[in-house]
Formats: structure tokens, C-alpha cells, sequence
């Protein structure tokens, strides 16, 4: 029964749905500004759900018309059943909306085709036109600045980088953008010290009278004296200038005028018969005095090597150049030279222990240089009582036998020798009667010393050698 009834309604649903679309298909109150015709999403403009009382098979599928304003349709796409959309509804509707006629809805965009206030020639040529002088858009793109365009972009400033001419700039009013001025350039710059005899070319030619004495213009104070003061040296001899005190303009001086002129170079030493006799100490270095850096550095100067004159700390070794090349014998030790106490004792002295023994070193005083000398009265060296008992003497123990020592006073030395009157070394009275026991004579064994020798037997010394005895 459910499904014939929903058969039943279906016919009224069509007629509504219908209904709905010629409402939208009607002109609105917002006239041609819109596209479309949808019907108004505003209040009394929507469209009326369907009735409550129609069954359907199942959940119908969402379609434009079907009066439910679902997931996927808006008023750009469905006014049918979501409202018509109107200007201000945060909705932009290409088809029907752009930033002219919505520019509450629809953001403009460079080459949408619509010029709108955020636009101009230089942001958006496209929607716009090309930017053009005049335009109130400073547009450095293409090619505009305080110099090309000051209408736009604002007069040119000196320091902004840019050389404008129009502004009044060039390299003398504005280096800094200009560049500096030189002379050729067409503009007389007398910050750069430029003028008419500076720079004829860029401030025109001179003349007598304009305050400057132009050497090159010929001027001199002979020819404009209005702009050149007298100067010693131009040549003409003028003003105060005289033989004295401007030899070169007005004729040199004269030695025996009776005038020292300074100027004309005289002086005690090139003119005493008319500045007096030179003397150290006049400022004045006179060679024909016998002046020079040694005798009068007050005026010569203070010595230095090369100047011709060996004077006082200068030597042969320091500066040969003044003081002649450098020998053997002169004083000066010159290590640079190769002076040393074994090349050149006269100068640097003998050193003992240099290797060299020269001057007056000797194996007594400096055997390190000279070696030592058995017999030169110095027990030195590697001189032992041993090895020279003539300089060190004689010292028993020493295992040399010299000096005088002999088998009686320094066994140790010379050995023991049986008849040399001493019972030394290893004698005793058995070895050595002679020098043991002498008392007994003919160098035979004393019986009775308590020694039984070989020479002794019981029978013979008993005392010794029987029965008690040894």
C-alpha cells in the first residue's frame, strides 16, 4: 500500500519541483547585475520542504531541485534549492560576480580584464594599459624616475643617485650623482678650481683686469700689474724687487759690490770680502775653511758613512768607504773582516783557549793553546810527577822511579834491592841478610833472630831451627 501511495504522490512532487524552478528562472530586485535568474536564499524566497506526508522509497539522491540545499551545491550552482546569490554574501560567483560588480565577494586578480582601485598601469598593465608619464604611478619598470618623470615620482634631490639635469644637476652643483668636474666638460666649476686661467675652455679667456694673473694668458706683473703682485723669479725686475734681493730678475749680484746679497747666493764663504770670514757655527758649511761634518757639523751637518770625512767614531771596519779598507794592525778588531784573536792578535788580543797560540802566549801560560812542554818549569798540561817529575818533581807512589828516587827511598817507585842498605819491599832476613841484618856481617843469617832460613838448620842454629824453634 505504501509503495502505490508514494506512485500516487508522485505527480504533485513534479508539480512543485516545477514550481520552484520557474520562481528561479524570475528576475530579482537586484536587476541585470546578476546572470542567472536562482531563486533568493533571503527570507520568503526559499523554497518549502515537501509535504511531510509523501513516502518515498528510500532516501532520494541529492539533485539540484530537489529543494534540500545538500553537500556539493551553493548559490553558485544550485540557486533552485540554496538561495540566489546576492553581493555581499562572501560567495563570489564567476560566472555571474568579478571584482567590479562584487568586490566584497570576488578578490581582483592582474588579467581578469577589470582595471579596479588596487590596479594601475605599472602593477597590472594587462587590466590596465601600459603606465605612461602623467599617470600619478611612479613606475620605475619601465623607466621612470625623479629625472624622467618628476610628475610621477618627485623632483629630483642631489644624493639620490641619479644625474638630472632638468633638477639643475650636474658634476659641479652635484658630484655626488654627477661624477666631478674636470676642465673640458663644458662647466665652469670653481669649487673644483676652475676659472678663466684655470680652465679657458669651460670659463672663458681672461683678461687683464678680472683679478687674476694668468701666466698662461702672458700676464705678469710687468704686463697687467692690476692682477700680478711683483714676484721674484717672473722675470721682470719691478716693485721693491732689486739686484739683492731678486738677483734673478733684476741681474745677478756682484761679489765686491760691498753688498752680502743672500738672495743673489752670497755668503761668508763664497763672498767674504762683502759678508766677512766664514767661522763654524754661521750657517754656513765652507769647505775653502776646512769646514766639513767632522770639524763643524753645526754647519756641515752630523757625520754618516759615505760622506768623504772619517771623523770621530768612524773606523775602517764601520765605514771604509771614509776611513780606508780595513788591515791587520790598525786597532780595530773588524769581525766583519774576518778579524779575530787568532787572525789578528795585534788588533783583538790572544785568547786562551782559541786554538791559536800566538802573541804572548806560552806553554807556561796557556798550554789549551800552546800545549804543554816538559822542562818549562810548569806542571801543566797532562804533566804528571810521572811524566815530568822536572816540572811537577818526584812523588813516590806515583809508580815512576825518577826524581832522585832510588830501591832504598821509594821502594813502591824503584823496587826492592837486596845490598842497597834499606830492608824494604818484600826483604826480610832470610832473603836479605845483608840489608836485614847487617850486624851479623858477610850478609849471613843471624842465628837466633827467631827465623829458621834456609841457610840454618837444627843442627847448625838450634835456637832458631831445633826443637822450640821455628
Amino acid at each position: 500500500m505504501g509503495r502505490g501511495w508514494g506512485r500516487a504522490v508522485a505527480g504533485p512532487r513534479l508539480a512543485a519541483l516545477a514550481c520552484l524552478a520557474l520562481i528561479a528562472c524570475t528576475p530579482t530586485l537586484d536587476g541585470g547585475k546578476f546572470l542567472g535568474g536562482d531563486v533568493d536564499g533571503g527570507a520568503g524566497g526559499q523554497v518549502d520542504p515537501p509535504d511531510a506526508g509523501i513516502i518515498v522509497d528510500g532516501p532520494p539522491e541529492p539533485s539540484c531541485g530537489d529543494g534540500a540545499c545538500s553537500d556539493g551545491e551553493s548559490v553558485c550552482t544550485c540557486a533552485a534549492d540554496c538561495g540566489r546569490p546576492t553581493c555581499g554574501d562572501a560567495v563570489c560567483c564567476r560566472d555571474i560576480e568579478d571584482s567590479g560588480s562584487c568586490g566584497e565577494d570576488c578578490a581582483p586578480s592582474c588579467g581578469d580584464g577589470l582595471c579596479v582601485e588596487t590596479e594601475n598601469g605599472c602593477s597590472c598593465p594587462a587590466d590596465c594599459g601600459d603606465p605612461t608619464c602623467g599617470d600619478g604611478v611612479c613606475c620605475a619598470g619601465s623607466g621612470e624616475d625623479r629625472c624622467s618623470c618628476p610628475g610621477d615620482c618627485g623632483v629630483g634631490l642631489c644624493g639620490d643617485q641619479l644625474c638630472c639635469p632638468g633638477a639643475g644637476e650636474d658634476s659641479c652643483s652635484c658630484a655626488v650623482d654627477c661624477g666631478d668636474s674636470s676642465c673640458g666638460d663644458e662647466i665652469c666649476c670653481p669649487g673644483a678650481g676652475e676659472n678663466s686661467c684655470a680652465c679657458a675652455d669651460d670659463c672663458q679667456v681672461g683678461s687683464c683686469g678680472d683679478g687674476l694673473c694668468c701666466a698662461a694668458a702672458g700676464e705678469t706683473a710687468g704686463s697687467c700689474e692690476a692682477d700680478c703682485d711683483p714676484t721674484c723669479g717672473d722675470g721682470v725686475c719691478s716693485g721693491s724687487e732689486d739686484v739683492c734681493n731678486c738677483a734673478a730678475d733684476c741681474a745677478g749680484a756682484v761679489c765686491g759690490d760691498g753688498r752680502c746679497c743672500a738672495a743673489g747666493g752670497e755668503d761668508p764663504c763664497s763672498c767674504p770680502g762683502d759678508c766677512g770670514d766664514s767661522a763654524c757655527a754661521d750657517g754656513v758649511c765652507c769647505a775653502g775653511r776646512g769646514e766639513n761634518r767632522c770639524s763643524c757639523a753645526g754647519d756641515c751637518g752630523a757625520p754618516v758613512c759615505g760622506d768623504g770625512a772619517c771623523c770621530a767614531g768612524e773606523t775602517t771596519c764601520g765605514c771604509p768607504s771614509d776611513c780606508g779598507s780595513q788591515t791587520c794592525g790598525d786597532g780595530v778588531c773588524c769581525a766583519s773582516a774576518g778579524e779575530h784573536s787568532c787572525t789578528c792578535a795585534a788588533d783583538c788580543g790572544a785568547q786562551c783557549g782559541d786554538g791559536c797560540c800566538n802573541a804572548a802566549e806560552t806553554t807556561v801560560g796557556c798550554p789549551a793553546d800552546c800545549g804543554a812542554e816538559c822542562g818549562d818549569g810548569a806542571c801543566n798540561g797532562g804533566e804528571t810527577t810521572a811524566t815530568c817529575p822536572d816540572d811537577c818533581g818526584a812523588a813516590c807512589g806515583d809508580g815512576a822511579c825518577n826524581g832522585g828516587e832510588t830501591t832504598a827511598t821509594c821502594p813502591d817507585d824503584c823496587g826492592a834491592a837486596c845490598g842497597d842498605g834499606a830492608c824494604n819491599g818484600a826483604e826480610q832476613a832470610c832473603s836479605c841478610a845483608a840489608d836485614c841484618q847487617p850486624s851479623c856481617g858477610m850478609g849471613r843469617v843471624c842465628c837466633g833472630d827467631g827465623m829458621c832460613c834456609p841457610s840454618e838448620d837444627e843442627a847448625g842454629c838450634p835456637a832458631d831451627c831445633g826443637g822450640g824453634g821455628g
